[in-house]
């Protein structure tokens, strides 16, 4: 059963990511030039919508954490695991091909082999020291790899019965923020420690409206989650974006979660946008970077357009082709207990 509310937010999550890579720099420039133009008041709109777009990468993962929470409550370690695989590695594998091609086909980017390209798929990356794939949107998905990994251990060793079991996230958090950077990389420098303790907020979500006794007690492990990371952007000299990223995301998640029950008549009209966001979130980069589209377009208004139309057709086909399918082969094989 989907849930209307993280529906929605996965599409505000989607759009200001997408704006952000895909139209801010654009948006600004026509603006300056054309300030009195109907096109221009839109994307005056737009842009101060999706200005930090960042909120929308903090919303992601919120949902993450609450659905998962939810999703590993009714299965076993193993089945958890297998379905994340189905639900995430199809779609992003086919992605990862489309991008390789393209970007050495159209960008004249040194092919290098296939084994590096297996290698951006298994999504072990930080431990290769490989840079981000798919224009560097991958490395949430690495991001997503290490919350799936703790809470199959979780649920193998059975602590989500334990009614402060949240404290785990606490100490946790304390470990990551004491670690600091785990990862150097290229960007998105000290990226564990400050956003998988967001991840687990969305989980204290889950427990804050399901586990009414602990309620208070989950929503003072949310509350000192969110000031750790607010304290580590200061610690990592995150730019002042950050804690607009933060509040707004946090913002968001919380107005969305309180009026749940009161938008479960919009569940027709956001199922599909809402499918296709984690393939739109996978592909949108590369394909606004592809050098043929800058070739026939420049930096023209239909540019916009074009972009946006590839994207939402490759989209829809490595849904309905690839991430559907794949779950429910996932599926297929849970009934016929083939890896249990």
């Amino acid at each position: 059963m989907r849930l209307v509310f993280l529906d929605v937010i996965r599409i505000y999550a989607a759009f200001s990511v997408y704006f952000t890579h895909n139209l801010s720099s654009f948006s600004d420039q026509y603006i300056n030039t054309n300030v009195n133009s109907l096109i221009s008041i839109i994307l005056v709109f737009f842009s101060n919508l999706t200005k930090y777009g960042g909120s929308g990468v903090f919303c992601f993962f919120l949902v993450s954490g609450y659905i998962i929470h939810k999703s590993i409550l009714t299965s076993s370690a193993h089945v958890f695991i297998i379905k994340r695989f189905f639900r995430i590695y199809p779609a992003y594998a086919i992605i990862c091909i489309l991008s390789f091609f393209s970007t050495h086909t159209f960008n004249s980017v040194i092919f290098e082999d296939f084994y590096s390209l297996f290698l951006q798929i298994s999504l072990l990356g930080d431990f290769l020291n490989l840079d981000y794939g798919l224009g560097g949107v991958e490395w949430t998905l690495r991001m997503e790899l290490y919350f799936y990994i703790i809470m199959y251990i979780f649920r193998f060793f059975d602590i989500f019965n334990n009614r402060f079991f949240s404290l785990i996230y606490v100490i946790f958090s304390l470990f990551l923020y004491q670690a600091g950077n785990i990862v150097t990389t290229r960007f998105a420098s000290g990226y564990i420690s400050l956003y998988l303790p967001i991840i687990f907020i969305g989980s204290c979500f889950y427990q804050i409206e399901h586990k009414t006794k602990e309620r208070f007690f989950n929503i003072c492990i949310s509350v000192g989650l969110f000031v750790g990371h607010l304290l580590m952007c200061i610690i990592f000299n995150k730019p002042n974006d950050y804690f607009t990223f933060a509040i707004i995301g946090m913002g968001v998640f919380c107005f969305f979660w309180s009026i749940r029950n009161y938008i479960l008549f919009l569940d027709s009209i956001v199922y599909w946008p809402a499918s296709l966001t984690y393939v739109v979130y996978l592909s949108h980069k590369w394909i606004n970077e592809l050098n043929i589209i800058g070739t026939y377009f420049g930096t023209s208004l239909l540019r916009i357009f074009v972009v946006f139309f590839v994207v939402i057709i490759v989209s829809f086909f490595v849904h309905m082709v690839i991430e559907r399918p794949g779950v429910a082969i996932g599926r297929s094989i849970l009934r016929k207990k083939i890896f249990l």
